[in-house]
């Protein structure tokens, strides 16, 4: 039994739903965590809810669209969590204000792990974007494994035809250097 009174191991499906369904989406749309939620007087411990979610598709559903929402909401506060600075100045009795940099640092902190939270959970919409380009000087080279035997004749035939012509002109290559350091080395002698 858990602390409150709520089985640890998995509650029946009936008092799952029972038990979840006392909170309303809008709750779980506000709660920081789950744990928060399951702090409460006859909740399920943490591990139930997420076995719960795991293995039951409709509640599975409910579940990660609240914590989507929920995300989303936290996105939204980053705006507010910025604009805010009624708490930015401290007055100081005498008339005087004084700069709060502890507010202000526990502001940054909160937008921080806000942000690395959201590009964690929804990497396609807040997490960092590297486009992957080739250099043109040096370009990105894909390398692919052909299954040979699925090639028909032809392009196999292909690829044979291909090589040889690669060959060739390998082979060559070398003949055209020597050729231009021979033109070279009558233009230009060395003394």
């Amino acid at each position: 039994m858990h602390a409150r009174g709520v089985k640890e191991c998995g509650p029946a499906r009936s008092n799952m739903t029972r038990l979840l369904g006392t909170r309303s989406w809008n709750d779980w749309l506000t709660a920081i965590s789950l744990a928060s939620i399951c702090r409460d007087e006859g909740m399920p411990d943490e591990r139930s809810v997420r076995r719960w979610a795991r293995n039951h598709g409709d509640f599975a559903d409910h579940y990660a669209a609240a914590r989507r929402l929920g995300y989303e909401k936290r996105a939204d506060e980053l705006l507010e969590i910025a604009d805010d600075s009624s708490a930015d100045w401290i007055d100081t009795g005498n008339g005087n204000r004084v700069f709060d940099s502890v507010h202000v640092n526990r502001a940054r902190l909160m937008i921080d792990t806000r942000k690395w939270l959201l590009s964690k959970m929804l990497p396609k919409v807040y997490g960092d974007h590297v486009t992957v380009a080739g250099d043109p000087d040096q370009p990105i080279h894909v390398v692919q494994q052909i299954d040979w035997a699925l090639l028909s004749d032809e392009e196999l035939e292909a690829i044979e035809a291909f090589a040889l012509a690669a060959q060739r002109r390998l082979n060559t290559a070398p003949k055209a250097e020597e050729q231009l350091m021979l033109e070279n080395r009558a233009l230009f002698p060395q003394r």
